[in-house]
Order: C-alpha cells, then sequence, then structure tokens
C-alpha cells in the first residue's frame, strides 16, 4: 500500500505532528516505507500505522488510559503494516475498517455492523466504540488538527495509494486536488478552474479547495 509523501504531506494527512514522524523515523519506531535516506518518503501505510501510534501514546484530556507501552506500540506497527500489505486493496475499499483497541490490538470490520473481526492470534477480544479508533476515517488529533478519511477525504474526491502517488483527487480522474488548489491561489476563480477541466463540477472544486485549505491548517498547526 504505497504513497510517495513527503514529511508535510505525510504530517498533514495523517493528522501527527511532523516533529513527531522525524523522532519516530531517527528512533527506528517507523521508518517510512518509501524512503529512509535523507529525502524521507512515508507510504499510505505508515499514516495508518502512525495515527494508530499517535493515538496510543497521547491520550485525550478525556480518556481515562494511560499511554500504552513502546513494546505495545511496536507489536502494533507490525500489525498494521502486515495486514496494509495483505490486504492490499480490500483496505481502499470504502465499507472497509481498520480499528485499534487500547491495547494496541488491531480489527478488520467490513461494515458498521461487523465489529467482530480481530486481526492476530492474541486479537479476540469484541471491539467497543469507545475503546477504539478507526485508523482509516477522519483523525481528530486536537482542536486544530484534523486528519481527513484516507479513502475519501471528501464525497466526490479519493485516495487511491496506487493511483497517482497516493495523493488525494477528484474520484475517477487523475485531477490532484493541489493541482486545483495552486490554480485558485493564483487567483482563478471556480468557474475559471472549471473551464480548463470542464469535466469537473463547481462542487467538485469546491471540495478540493476545501479539502487543501484543511491540511495547509494541519501543517501550520504542527
Amino acid at each position: 500500500m504505497r504513497g510517495a509523501y513527503t514529511a508535510d504531506r505525510a504530517s498533514a494527512l495523517a493528522g501527527v505532528p511532523k516533529s513527531t514522524l522525524h523522532y519516530w523515523a531517527r528512533n527506528d519506531i517507523l521508518v517510512p516505507s518509501i524512503s529512509a535516506d535523507r529525502v524521507r518518503l512515508w507510504s499510505w501505510a505508515d499514516l495508518v500505522g502512525g495515527r494508530a501510534i499517535y493515538w496510543l501514546r497521547h491520550p485525550g484530556a478525556a480518556e481515562s488510559r494511560t499511554p500504552s507501552g513502546m513494546a505495545e506500540v511496536r507489536r502494533l506497527l507490525r500489525y498494521v503494516l502486515a495486514q496494509t500489505a495483505e490486504l492490499g486493496e480490500a483496505l481502499t475499499q470504502l465499507d472497509t475498517q481498520l480499528f485499534v483497541d487500547r491495547n494496541g490490538k488491531v480489527f478488520l470490520a467490513h461494515g458498521p455492523s461487523d465489529m467482530r473481526r480481530p486481526l492476530g492470534s492474541d486479537a479476540s477480544m469484541t471491539v467497543h466504540r469507545p475503546a477504539v479508533i478507526n485508523a482509516l476515517s477522519e483523525f481528530r488529533m486536537n482542536a486544530e488538527t484534523l486528519g481527513p478519511d484516507l479513502r475519501q477525504p471528501r464525497p466526490h474526491l479519493r485516495i487511491i495509494p496506487g493511483k497517482l502517488g497516493g495523493e488525494p483527487h477528484v474520484a475517477d480522474t487523475r485531477i490532484e486536488t493541489s493541482v486545483i488548489q495552486a490554480l485558485h491561489q493564483r487567483d482563478l476563480s471556480i468557474d475559471s478552474i472549471v473551464q480548463l477541466y470542464p469535466d469537473l463540477t463547481p462542487h467538485q472544486i469546491e471540495e478540493a479547495i476545501e479539502l487543501e485549505e484543511q491540511l495547509e491548517q494541519n501543517a501550520r498547526a504542527a
């Protein structure tokens, strides 16, 4: 499940601080799968694993739990990366969900009512929603940072790991949301962008701009 995300882009999409991603890389906790050298590049699977690790290590103010130990974190990461590689295309389907519980166990679900599909030989408990995160859906780190859904960040937008380097794009096209935002920042109106891309609707363009503005907000907050 490969993408090719720089630190800024990986941070904005995952909803995890860029400094934290670099810390994990330096300490061999979450090493960027695409490139671990000077120009680090994270994969789509790394984004999923990063969300899960951050949630385990940083309980929110309303959660009555202590941070998970590094042994649990490393076990979780092995599960997540192994399962994203094994499940492949299945994880890009919108009815597939990947849940992580407070003990670092991983669960796969197909649809909202299917909550008893554990992954890993020692993951056997039933998932209860208050005790888990869905690592593929929106990820709220704090009041300022909201990582988008990693498959469908907006109704007309998609992220597909094997397409366009995993970049968000308008569904059923090869038009990246970052391209639309770049045109918008050059003072092109939505109507002008529609003239450049007549297959797009104004609503699709608005969604692309909205997503990129959210990602820019994430980057500023990080």
